[in-house]
């Protein structure tokens, strides 16, 4: 005869009742093992459990609120119990239930959360009529607030590359036919009465370059990936993060520059951007405002091996040993609510990375924090000698044509509007060294006009340099992945173009072994 099994699956002892079940006993373990906190109401709102959670989150043992009514010995003010009464009552009508309920604490804090009742129904409920789950609301709001950080910084760079854009087609022509100019009146010689020209030219040529500091700064903001990795300059970029937090610094801490002589680095220069002004930044949060000459932060460069080595020093208190391993994990902070998300550090890490460095935070002596960030150094370049190269322009500022062709004085120039015009010309047999070529224009797009070449003339794709005033839509920036020419933003510096010139044009008659690399152009 087949034994009969209860519903765990245990054996009964002959001729005896089966045992004690089991599976009530792991029900209630795992109820008090639930990482949310938990309770079970009766019929009437009396508290019938409590699990650990719960006890830790109010400070009530279970033996605190056992049997009384929760309404009372939970709720925080009449509200809060009237929807306390509610849950109760729509679990004892099988329904279930769910609002904001705030709790008081033993301590006599409160705590507010989001509670989730449902109904408990069957021979096994033991008067039980409902489960509630609460979910602490401090967690989840702290989460849409950093959403909400991040989606006002995708909104902030998607404005940046904007701006960039239409302030950097203009700046171009402005800030290179200024260079033009001061450098024609210095081959003139000193005579007096030019005298107060090269001092206007000279003052437009430093407002000028004020502006487009700020569109790189702007930039900072936009997305990073606008001209790839290349050689960057970390003192600029130091200086540039220096400027956006200033307003911070000044009421803070004195600035202490120790830069050594370092080469380029391998990077791209709005992430490193982000990366330093982040690090600047959370030195300045270390210290407290009142005693600006008593505090500094100390910002410094040197080279170590292959290795570019940046260190932003400050005078706080410091980082205790029992944290430091967490500063670099997702969402730590030890900032008060509203002040940091806890990304700021773990994004710098990854950005870092990314380009082949590390960055740590070490104890510096006397106090405070070092926060370091190694790179690698880009490889040095050997010069290309000049020569006179064939420059075809395709731009539908006509202003930039104009420019470009007064600073490539010397290199034969075509300079045209018309993106059609331009591929006619190339696919009817004219050859050029180079082509300097808009991304964005409206009769044809810099995309499109390489596209046709890439598939007429492939040699003068291969040749292509692209101009943009900012990559500010999708379809640019996956362009601007996918191909390999160099991508020069506006404005560009009147002697490091015609540096690139050079350069194409030695590599392509080989006197550079290969195609030559980019060089670094701002």
């Amino acid at each position: 005869m087949d034994q009969v099994r209860d519903e765990t699956g245990s054996t009964p002892p002959e001729g005896g009742a089966p045992p004690a079940r089991p599976r009530v006993a792991v029900a209630c373990a795992a109820f008090d093992a639930l990482p949310l906190p938990a309770l079970v109401m009766g019929r009437g709102g009396a508290v019938l459990a409590v699990n650990r959670a719960l006890e830790a989150a109010t400070g009530f043992s279970a033996a605190d609120l056992a049997g009384r009514d929760a309404a009372t010995a939970l709720a925080s003010t009449d509200g809060d119990g009237l929807r306390l009464r509610e849950a109760w009552t729509a679990a004892e009508a099988g329904r279930p239930w769910g609002g904001e309920v705030v709790f008081r604490r033993a301590d006599g804090g409160v705590w507010a959360h989001e509670l989730a009742a449902s109904p408990v129904s069957g021979p096994e409920a033991e008067g039980a009529c409902a489960v509630a789950l609460c979910q602490d609301l401090a967690a989840r709001r702290q989460s849409q607030a950093r959403l909400l950080a991040t989606d006002r910084m995708v909104s902030v760079g998607t404005l940046a590359a904007g701006v960039a854009h239409e302030i950097n087609n203009p700046l171009a022509f402005l800030l290179t036919n200024l260079h033009f100019a001061a450098g024609a009146l210095e081959a003139e010689g000193g005579a007096q009465p030019l005298g107060p020209v090269r001092e206007a030219l000279q003052e437009a040529i430093e407002g000028a370059e004020r502006v487009r500091e700020i569109v790189r700064d702007l930039k900072a903001f936009a997305r990073s990936d606008e001209r790839g990795r290349g050689p960057v300059d970390v003192e600029r970029v130091l200086e540039s993060s220096v400027k956006m937090a200033w307003n911070e610094i000044r009421h803070r801490a004195r600035l202490v520059r120790r830069f050594g002589r370092v080469p380029p680095v391998l990077g791209e220069e709005a992430r490193l951007g982000q990366v330093f002004l982040n690090l600047v930044l959370n030195a300045v949060q270390a210290i407290p405002e009142g005693d600006v000459s008593g505090n500094t932060i100390e910002l410094a460069t040197r080279l170590e091996g292959d290795r570019v080595v940046v260190e932003v020093r400050d005078s706080g208190p410091g980082i205790p040993e029992a944290i430091r391993p967490q500063l670099f994990t997702p969402f730590f902070t030890t900032k008060p609510a509203g002040v940091g998300t806890g990304l700021g550090l773990y994004i710098c890490r990854d950005i870092v990375g990314s380009l082949g460095g590390t960055v740590e935070a070490l104890p510096a002596e006397g106090g405070g924090t070092v926060l370091r960030v190694a790179l690698p150094t880009a490889a040095a370049r050997k010069p290309a000698p000049p020569a006179r190269a064939r420059v075809l322009v395709v731009d539908d500022e006509p202003m930039i044509g104009a420019t470009l062709t007064r600073v490539l004085a010397g290199h034969e120039v075509v300079a045209l509007a018309s993106p059609r015009e331009a591929l006619r010309r190339v696919e009817a047999g004219e050859a050029f060294d180079l082509v300097l070529l808009d991304l964005m224009m409206p009769e044809m797009t810099g995309m499109e006009l390489y596209e046709a070449l890439a598939r007429s003339v492939p040699a003068a794709a291969e040749r292509v340099v692209f101009l943009s005033g900012g990559l500010f839509t999708p379809a640019a920036r996956a362009f601007a992945e996918r191909v390999k020419n160099l991508i020069l933003e506006k404005p560009f510096d009147a002697a490091a173009l015609r540096r690139l010139v050079a350069e194409r044009l030695a590599a392509e008659r080989g006197a550079l072994p290969g195609d030559a690399a980019a060089p670094a152009v701002p």
